[in-house]
């Protein structure tokens, strides 16, 4: 329906329209809505529903929210640039005789994986539909979504799937077994019959985006199943065809029995990525059938290549972590994968730029910043350090291609400067402080979960609260001049942080504790996009890493520096620590009984000085050699806290060469010379 206004009035109506009331509108419809949908109310549901599709407020902010994000045009060329084009589309945009138009879809390949993906790309009508109806989807796929499904919800992410993966396998006597289940194309294969019979919306509407179709290459090809990851309301129709499987898979391998054992079946969900906690690999085949069984009647399979059972020592690949079980600990470091799309990233950022320095500097420092702050809650300090290595070689590749008639030595002079600790850093010869960073500098720490209970539609402080409190969702006090330094930007993608969109805050400087200065507003779906395209899988590592000790034992003994061996129980709690790259480790004193494989003695339930003496062959030496000290014991509860005491300490990686093959007498000699000089130069 075309309204009869003029351009200046349109304009005039976009401009002055009140953007905070129309918020708060829909905010209540939702809140409304939400209730309802707890109440099983059905009719209030329907109503309140229909209220928010025709709703100006919503309508006016779903155009802004597609207009401000502007992508490619669709198959009609059309884009709301001017206001008075936003406000016309705002009084145009009605279910009334709603038609979708096919998608775009545009044909990239895969740099890392060679494979061919199709973008869909559809009308700006069409996407704009698909936010209002998602305005009047989510609110009840959040009332029956499952506890630990973190994927695309408001308010979670992968770091709280990551967070309660762990405490699956953290407690006293948790499950051994693990079913990893890869859901064969899921998006492309859901069936569009199960969402036109249970997806709780309009279902004209729901079937124009369903069999809109797509054009590729010029020819029409009708859509007969799957929704595409293009689309603004797929997300939330993803979730809601897998909700319901953490139940399904509890009565699946308990039926009805009473007192179900619920770390039998903990599932975690991300997505389409799915990981079940089972007891036993028997019970990890029962899951992995009540898994199919629920998954059959929605068009869907798992995939027999990548839905894996294994044991929780054997280790496995979650959101481009590997998780392993190492003397009862569960731990978590970027996947070799991830790792090494990271890497594959950078040389193409680096050798391939174009640009000035300056530029160069700040595109490789976001993305560094970007992934240290996604991998900082894992065990990522050696590859931060790996990264860091790898970021300074590939700049001495390209500024050698630059200047090919220049010494090494001349390159480096031109691009890098030497710090008072004598680390050589590359960086603007005329703006030293506008350098390379290191992620090796990156403090990590442990993320705080959240909560499953509540609601982000009606525990609104809490999850306003939890984003830093809430300077941060309403931009005031210290917040508000990261806000006003970026304009109202985001920080990664550049694009303008509307009202209605969540967001995040995020450090820009890995190297300090997070302040005011060192900070950033981001989309919360930017945070997203740095990791959910990876896909994991764990390569075979060329590097074997062991103590130091280790190794001259293999390569000749020092007679002239014997060392005082440490008692084999203390040298398993060595290599504990050895293996640590968290800032703080907490251990039961049941855990360090159980890495020492002996029993702690008396005195150690008691005693402060059993802990606190540091002589050599005491326990003490198999964290303080690591660089950890004690930060707080409390013998109530019988643990203990360490923290790490020297961050300049790091692990030695040895190649395997030298710990399997007879090496030259004369290397062995250089070897044990450049050893003995490090130990005297560190004191070690």
């Amino acid at each position: 329906m075309k309204i009869d206004l003029s351009q200046y009035e349109l304009e005039k109506m976009w401009n002055d329209f009140d953007w905070p009331s129309a918020e708060f509108e829909l905010l209540e419809l939702q809140k409304s809505l939400t209730k309802a949908e707890y109440a099983r109310n059905r009719e209030a549901v329907k109503e309140l529903q229909h209220r928010i599709v025709t709703s100006l407020s919503a309508k006016a902010l779903a155009v802004r929210h597609i207009a401000n994000n502007f992508t490619v045009p669709g198959v009609d060329g059309v884009s709301w640039r001017r206001n008075a084009e936003k406000m016309q589309a705002v009084l145009s945009l009605t279910s009334k005789g709603y038609k979708a138009k096919p998608a775009k879809h545009i044909s990239i390949t895969e740099k890392f994986t060679g494979k061919e993906r199709r973008i869909s790309v559809f009308t700006c009508h069409d996407k704009t539909m698909q936010v209002l109806y998602t305005y009047a989807l989510d609110p009840i796929a959040e009332g029956q979504a499952d506890f630990k499904s973190f994927g695309f919800r408001k308010g979670r992410g992968a770091h709280d799937a990551h967070s309660y993966l762990l405490k699956a396998f953290s407690f006293k006597n948790p499950p051994q077994y693990v079913l990893c289940a890869d859901i064969k194309s899921c998006y492309n294969s859901i069936s569009h019959q199960w969402l036109m019979k249970y997806i709780p919306m309009d279902k004209r509407v729901l079937n124009e985006f369903l069999s809109a179709g797509y054009i590729f290459d010029g020819e029409l090809f009708p859509t007969e199943q799957g929704i595409s990851l293009g689309s603004n309301i797929s997300c939330v129709l993803g979730n809601m065809v897998l909700d319901g499987l953490k139940s399904y898979i509890y009565k699946g391998l308990h039926g009805a029995v009473k007192g179900i054992d619920f770390d039998d079946g903990n599932m975690v969900r991300f997505a389409d990525d799915i990981i079940v906690a089972v007891r036993s690999a028997e019970q990890a085949m029962r899951a992995k059938n009540a898994i199919e069984e629920f998954l059959a009647p929605r068009g869907l399979t798992l995939s027999p290549e990548k839905t894996k059972i294994v044991h929780v020592s054997d280790g496995f690949n979650f959101l481009s972590r590997h998780y392993v079980s190492r003397n009862g600990v569960m731990c978590a470091s970027p996947s070799d994968k991830a790792v090494q799309k990271f890497e594959e990233s950078l040389r193409d950022t680096i050798l391939q730029h174009n640009g000035s320095q300056k530029s160069l500097i700040d595109l490789v420092n976001r993305k560094l910043v970007g992934w240290a702050n996604y991998h900082r809650i894992t065990n990522a300090g050696e590859v931060f350090r790996r990264i860091d290595t790898v970021v300074q070689t590939l700049l001495l590749r390209a500024s050698q291609a630059k200047h090919p008639k220049m010494s090494v030595k001349q390159v480096v002079a031109k691009y890098w400067y030497k710090d008072n600790d004598g680390r050589f850093i590359y960086a603007l010869p005329t703006k030293k402080e506008c350098h390379i960073i290191e992620i090796g500098k990156t403090i990590l720490f442990e993320h705080r979960p959240v909560r499953l209970e509540p609601n982000p539609y009606l525990d609104t402080q809490y999850f306003e609260e939890r984003e830093n409190g809430r300077e941060i969702a309403n931009v005031t006090g210290d917040y508000k001049a990261i806000w006003k330094r970026q304009g109202g930007r985001c920080h990664y993608c550049g694009k303008p942080i509307l009202a209605d969109q969540e967001r995040k805050v995020v450090q820009t400087s890995i190297e300090r504790v997070r302040a005011v200065k060192s900070v950033a507003y981001i989309h919360a779906e930017c945070a997203e996009d740095e990791f959910i395209l990876c896909q994991v899988d764990k390569g075979a590592s060329s590097m074997s890493r062991m103590n130091i000790s280790d190794m001259l034992e293999k390569i000749g003994n020092d007679k002239e520096h014997p060392q005082k061996k440490l008692i084999p129980a203390y040298e398993r709690l060595t290599k504990f620590f050895l293996s640590q790259n968290k800032q703080t480790v907490t251990l039961t004193f049941e855990q360090i009984e159980h890495i020492m494989e002996r029993p702690l003695v008396p005195s150690a339930a008691k005693d402060n000085r059993y802990w606190y003496k540091n002589e050599e062959g005491t326990m003490s030496k198999a964290w303080t050699t690591q660089g950890y000290a004690i930060e707080s014991l409390f013998f109530d509860k019988k643990k203990v806290t360490f923290k790490q005491a020297d961050l300049s300490r790091s692990q030695v990686i040895i190649p395997e060469i030298f710990l399997t093959q007879k090496i030259p007498q004369d290397a062995k000699y250089e070897i044990e010379s450049f050893l003995k000089y490090i130990c005297d130069k560190y004191g070690l």
